[in-house]
This record gives C-alpha cells, structure tokens and sequence, in this order.
C-alpha cells in the first residue's frame, strides 16, 4: 500500500490531464498575464485574480483537451490497432 496516495480520484484525475496541462499552460499563462495587467494594472489584485483564473482555467483547457483529443486520439489508434492484421514472420 505504499502507493494508497495515488489511487485518490482528485490526484488521479491531475495524473490524467497532466500532459494536456503542460501542453497548453504556458500559453494560456503569457495571454491571462497581458489580459489582467491591462484590465487591471500591475496590482496586488490583478495578481490575485491572474493566480485564481490562471488555475481554474488551465484545469478546464486541459480536461477539455484530455477529453476531446488526447482520449479520442487514443481510441482511434486502438480501432486501428484492431483493424490493422499483425505481420507474420516469414517461415524459414
């Protein structure tokens, strides 16, 4: 059971949008940074705001990018890994 900490559905759930995560947070982070220094100015609740919404945000982008791509393309690949008849090795 040394291992018990990583079956919690809320950190299961952060392992599977991991790589949508990385793939889509900084971008996301450059465009919220300009959007709040412009509406808000460089102030201590523009950084509070930019922390709150660069968090949510980046959770929901990368759920919806987990979902919609990343689990559609892996299970396309296995329709085709189905299809596809495995190479025979030739008889000697």
């Amino acid at each position: 059971e040394r291992f018990k900490l990583l079956s919690v559905p809320s950190l299961k759930f952060l392992g599977d949008i991991s790589y949508s995560l990385y793939l889509t947070h900084s971008l996301l982070l450059i465009l919220l940074l300009n959007a709040c220094i412009y509406a808000l100015g460089a102030s201590t609740i523009g950084a509070i705001v930019f922390v709150i919404s660069s968090i949510g945000i980046s959770l929901l982008l990368a759920t919806i990018s987990y979902r919609e791509i990343e689990m559609k393309g892996m299970h396309l690949g296995e329709d085709l890994r189905k299809q596809t008849p495995l190479l025979e090795k030739p008889s000697s």
